[in-house]
């Protein structure tokens, strides 16, 4: 049975705190691993959705990663979603909004995603939903709400918390 890997992230970068001090959060961003395990794919700023190398940030204070059993098609499902995005650009609005608490600014962006519309996305396209809502208030979703899913309850992967 394969597995999906989230990992969650903060950083000590002054965007970083930023965005944790914006959305009053532990975590600034979210990603999965690849399909192929090579790297990690998320939403950035200025580079959009992509695929990063394992060791792609050198400023990391927090990092906890989530392993989930799935099925091969759920796993299948996800990535093949996950990597349809990439080049996809980053949703600022979105961040915008969540900052002064406009959460109507997400509306803005069609066709562009932030880290946890992306990685909530893959997982409906995948079967699984983490959180109680539905798929209109996933603009509304930081990296901090979804990682308070109970999907993730128990999956810590050893690989993780403060480096």
């Amino acid at each position: 049975m394969p597995n999906l890997v989230i990992r969650f992230v903060a950083t000590r970068t002054p965007s970083g705190a930023s965005v944790r001090f914006a959305s009053m959060s532990v975590y600034e961003h979210v990603e999965a691993l690849s399909r192929d395990c090579s790297g990690w794919t998320g939403a950035h700023a200025i580079t959009g959705v992509e695929k990063r190398p394992l060791d792609w940030d050198k400023h990391v204070i927090r990092d906890d990663r989530y392993s989930l059993p799935v099925t091969q098609s759920q796993f299948d499902a996800f990535h093949d979603a996950l990597e349809s995005q990439i080049g996809v650009k980053y949703n600022y609005w979105l961040i915008v909004g969540i900052a002064l608490h406009w959460r109507w600014l997400a509306l803005l962006s069609k066709g562009r995603e932030d880290c946890s519309q992306l990685i909530i996305w893959c997982l409906q396209k995948a079967g699984i939903n983490p959180l109680n809502t539905l798929a209109s208030y996933d603009a509304l979703i930081t990296p901090e709400s979804l990682h308070l899913s109970p999907l993730f309850i128990g999956r810590r992967s050893p690989t993780t918390g403060a480096i």
